[in-house]
């Protein structure tokens, strides 16, 4: 998206009109406050030290849904390091007045966005204030959702949403007529964010409330509404019906509003007159440009509608005209009412605009879509004709109407939730039923508990506990005949997964009417939403065991990675979790990869679309896609050509490798990492007051108690290393262990938390004697699943006893990490590791010591025991090896700018997580000689499908790859370069070279 040039200085004087100049709207108390606003957008900067007119997608928020958001897309931005720096803005006071003085800007958590505001009228300074501090209360995005006061920090379990609105308490005395406001860039105090101010708003409401600031008041960022209003735009049209009438402007969905309600009027007030053009009137309760919007137009009776647009009265600054077909959209992009070379269009003239350059522009790798890989996407609500051709000509291949090429059965329905809704959607179908692929339980749910209190229960509890086999020592000397739910810890946990395995029950019976209803070719599945508590992470009992239990028959999950304050090749880490949850009855995965825009970087999109087809994912869902006036929070809006191209590229770049997909198989692993249920439901039920959190201390929203989370983040950040030391990792859990004896298939197995199964343990401790390798971190499984001292993991290491002591509890890799202290130092060949979040002194007793403390106990130590090695890390060493490669720097929610992977980690901590590998040779069936390339390996009877994965922040990146072959191929192809590749064969191995942008499918047939 080309992004526009800074304009020259705007004065907000539209004469005659009160809402040009001060938005007049009705406060909650009696008095209609006069509001004043200058736009970011519209300063005017006067040297090169910093400041400049920023579009959203260069900032730390750019988005379609949620809390941040800049109206008009368009925000004043300095860089953090920029001093000095002065803008400036003429505005208008209305009528004389004691002003409060807002500044609205974004700010991340935990950072400084210093500047300074100043108030002139006459030459003369009658305000200034520095804004921007860390510690400073402030309005938030959703403060009126949450009935909260103004505070200096807020915390979201979700992730980011952080805009602010700050303003002194003193207010400001100024006199009717023309004021200068001035926006200084200062030095901060350190952590110091970038500065993207959207607006200064002046208001003679002194109170710390905005409009819509009340709980659902629809105003999710503070004084958004405000600010609309202070730029109106201006509408006529002519009635070319016989009758007098008025035009109805509807807008399907509030895009930015609580509830996504729709948005209607008719206008003007007084009917025209047949042949006549109304009066000019404003907008702007219809058209809220806080996102492109699309207004539809009706006029009933008549065939295209006339109208013109303008920002000023009697179509001053006129934006437009065009000829409307009734009941047709006008896209208002974001940007229109600063950026004059945007243009108002029909939503059909650009769908129709984005065809003809899929047929003449973009690369098309193969000739028809995929007949195999479902790729779905909603477009319209209606099956509107010219939305259809749209996406078909994109490639899509489901839930077209038959004149286009679709999958034979792609019938796909949200959401039948229980069995009546089943049988009622399936009857509706009538003969289509048959057709029907997609039966989804519902969006973002838990699978629920049963009702613990409910009598029924208990007994069948019991006989559960007796067929397991246990007896009174497993439950705490109570006999299972007389168990009851959570009586003790032991029962709690056994009560827990009870009821789990009752809620997959009730599942699979949807499941088998399902079947029934639609026949044997559905599959059912439901939205399993990675986005609270440890995201992307996901309940060993809900993501993994539920589909063990073939509670469903298909795993669903989604990619809004883009939002969570994750690093982007997090997404192979759900995989990762995906592949552990099908690998026992092989279901299908379907993967919402979300293509919305603004919000998700085409760059990231393509990256994760091309990640899912080699991954091994049968549906890839872009979920609803266009037109965006069709839908709320979720859509690509008209200006991203990059997006649609992007999903026009990977579809048929899919539909080309397809021969390669069908049947394929990944190959084995020699490396895993355990996830099991031991540390998931304890760690997931210890509660830690946020005061002893460095990071959640400071939030004034944040609960009493927080989640500990530092275990399975360790685990995720060890999944990225290993992937960045170019093995394979699997995810086994410790009933895989115990149940399947998975050990015998790895080399190194790597375990990360406070708690283990005990039931695993004697199987590790023969795996490692045998000759496996066993890394221990992130708490070495000193305590059972019931939350007990138990000593046999620590036995297994060669150690007496541990001291752990902890720094952090809930952290996220892109917002807390970046910024949280070292614990201590760690000592280790040499070199010193800075320690995150965990300290575990260690007592060593059979095991030799590799690394220490600054206190000099130890931190790392190696038990050598029969053919194997046994390593315990004694902190956090995923963790601590992935702040190493964090950009300092402010955690970004969508856009272009700020959502960075990481890299060029630090020597010292990549030896710390790599100990486990290094111990023994692994067996890498391919590896890149740039770590931040990931290969993904699929082999079938026809050759094989290399999936290679950019992660670096580099636009393109060349790299070596070698992959095991027990065959020469006959030809090696790049599909997005759509060219052979040179090759060298020798010993087994396939030698190449490759060059590749976000990703790329390199064909190999035999």
């Amino acid at each position: 998206m080309r992004l526009p040039a800074p304009i020259a200085t705007w004065i907000l004087v539209c004469l005659n009109v009160p809402a040009a100049t001060a938005a007049t709207r009705k406060a909650p108390a009696a008095a209609k406050p006069t509001v004043v606003v200058a736009e970011g957008e519209r300063f005017t900067v006067g040297d090169a030290k910093g400041w400049r007119v920023t579009h959203q997608e260069r900032s730390y928020g750019s988005h379609i849904y949620g809390g941040m958001w800049s109206t008009f897309g368009g925000l004043l931005g300095a860089p953090a390091d920029s001093v000095g720096s002065v803008a400036r803005q003429e505005v208008i006071i209305p009528k004389a007045g004691s002003f409060r003085v807002w500044s609205k800007y974004q700010s991340p958590p935990y950072h400084n966005y210093a500047h300074r505001v100043e108030v002139f009228q006459n030459g003369k300074k009658l305000f200034s204030h520095d804004y921007g501090k860390a510690d400073s209360p402030r309005l938030w995005s959703f403060s009126g959702a949450y009935r909260l006061k103004p505070v200096a920090q807020v915390w979201w379990p979700w992730g980011l949403d952080h805009d602010c609105a700050e303003a002194p308490p003193g207010p400001v005395a100024l006199k009717a007529g023309r004021a200068e406001i001035r926006l200084t860039a200062l030095a901060g105090a350190k952590p110091a964010g970038d500065r993207y101010v959207d607006f200064v708003l002046l208001t003679t409401d002194h109170r710390d409330t905005c409009d819509g600031f009340q709980k659902h008041g629809q105003a999710k960022s503070p004084f958004m509404f405000e600010a609309l209003d202070a730029a109106p735009i201006f509408m006529r049209f002519r009635n070319t019906t016989d009758r007098a009438a008025r035009v109805d402007l509807h807008t399907n969905f509030g895009h930015h509003t609580w509830h996504c309600a729709p948005a209607r009027g008719s206008f003007p007030a007084e009917p025209v007159a047949p042949g006549t053009w109304s009066p000019w009137f404003t907008i702007n309760r219809v058209v809220r440009l806080v996102t492109d919007e699309g207004l539809r137009i009706t006029v009933k009776g008549a065939g295209k509608i006339p109208v013109e647009f303008a920002l000023g009265p009697g179509g001053k600054r006129t934006l437009g005209r065009l000829d409307v077909p009734s009941g047709e959209s006008v896209n208002f992009p974001l940007e229109i009412t600063w950026d004059r070379s945007k243009r108002l269009r029909l939503s059909r003239d650009i769908a129709a605009e984005l065809i003809r350059e899929s047929k003449t522009q973009w690369r098309k790798a193969c000739p028809h879509k995929p007949r195999h890989i479902a790729f779905f996407g909603a477009f319209s609500r209606g099956n509107v004709p010219w939305a259809m051709r749209f996406k078909d000509a994109l490639g899509y291949n489901t839930q077209l109407p038959d004149p286009y090429e679709h999958l034979a059965v792609d019938g796909y329905f949200q959401h039948v939730r229980n069995p009546a809704a089943i049988r009622k959607h399936a009857e509706s179908l009538g003969a289509k039923r048959t057709r029907h692929r997609v039966a989804s339980f519902g969006d973002e749910i838990h699978i629920g508990t049963i009702n613990f209190k409910d009598p029924k229960y208990t007994p069948m509890f019991r006989r559960w506990l007796e067929k397991k086999g246990l007896r009174a020592k497993d439950l705490g000397d109570i006999e299972p005949g007389e168990a009851g739910f959570n009586a003790n810890p032991r029962l709690a946990w056994y009560s827990r997964v009870f009821s789990a395995h009752q809620r997959f029950a009730h599942y699979r019976a949807m499941t088998r009417l399902a079947e029934q209803a639609y026949g044997p070719q559905v599959l059912t599945g439901a939205n399993f939403s990675p986005h609270h508590g440890v995201a992307y992470y996901g309940s060993n009992l809900q993501w993994i065991d539920a589909f063990k239990h073939n509670a469903m028959t298909m795993f669903w999950t989604e990619d809004y990675i883009f939002s969570m304050g994750e690093p982007p090749q997090i997404f192979a880490f759900l995989f990762a979790r995906a592949h552990c949850a099908v690998k026992y009855n092989a279901q299908p995965i379907h993967m919402y990869v979300m293509p919305h825009a603004p919000a998700q970087d085409a760059r990231n999109f393509r990256r994760n679309m091309l990640y899912a087809v080699g991954a091994g994912a049968k549906h890839v869902d872009n979920f609803w896609v266009a037109p965006q006036e069709q839908y709320s929070e979720n859509y690509v809006s008209w200006g991203y050509t990059d997006t649609f191209r992007a999903i026009f590229e990977s579809i048929h770049d899919t539909a080309a490798v397809e021969g390669l997909l069908v049947g394929s198989k990944r190959r084995p692993a020699r490396v895993a990492i355990v996830t099991g249920k031991a540390v998931d439901i304890n760690e997931d039920a210890t509660k830690v007051d946020r005061s002893l959190d460095p990071f959640v201390a400071q939030c004034g929203n944040a609960p009493a108690k927080i989640t500990q989370t530092i275990c399975r983040k360790d685990i995720q950040a060890l999944f990225l290393a290993l992937r960045h030391a170019q093995c394979r990792v699997d995810l086994i859990t410790e009933d895989d262990i115990v149940e399947a004896g998975v050990l015998k298939d790895y080399d190194v197995v790597h375990f990360a938390g406070e708690w283990i199964d005990d039931r695993a343990v004697p199987k590790l401790d023969a795996w490692v004697k045998g000759g496996g390798v066993l890394y221990a971190s992130s708490g070495l499984g000193r305590r059972n699943p019931f939350n007990e001292d138990h000593t046999a993991m620590l036995d297994l290491l060669g150690i007496r006893k541990v001291a752990t002591t902890k720094s952090l509890y809930h952290v996220r890799p892109m917002i807390e990490l970046p910024l949280a202290r070292p614990i201590d130092r760690i000592a280790l060949n040499g070199r010193t590791i800075d320690a995150m979040g965990m300290k575990q002194a260690i007592t060593p007793g059979r095991a030799q010591v590799l690394g220490r403390w600054r206190d000099g106990t130890a931190a790392v130590t190696v038990r050598s025991y029969g053919r194997g090695k046994a390593f315990a890390v004694g902190t956090l060493g995923g963790l601590s090896y992935l702040k190493t490669g964090l950009r300092p720097g402010p955690a970004a929610r969508g856009g272009i700018a700020h959502i960075t992977n990481p890299v060029g980690f630090a020597p010292a901590a990549t030896e710390l997580v790599r100990l486990g590998i290094d111990a023994v040779p692994i067996k890498r069936q391919v590896a890149c000689a740039n770590p931040h390339v990931e290969a993904l390996v699929r082999d079938n009877t026809a050759g094989t499908l290399l999936t290679l994965v950019n992660w670096t922040n580099e636009p393109k990146v060349t790299t070596q790859v070698a992959l095991r072959l027990p065959h020469r191929p006959k030809s090696v192809r790049s599909i997005s370069q759509a060219k052979p590749l040179a090759f060298d064969y020798r010993d087994g191995t396939l030698h190449l070279t490759a060059s590749v942008t976000e990703a790329d499918f390199i064909t190999i047939t035999k």
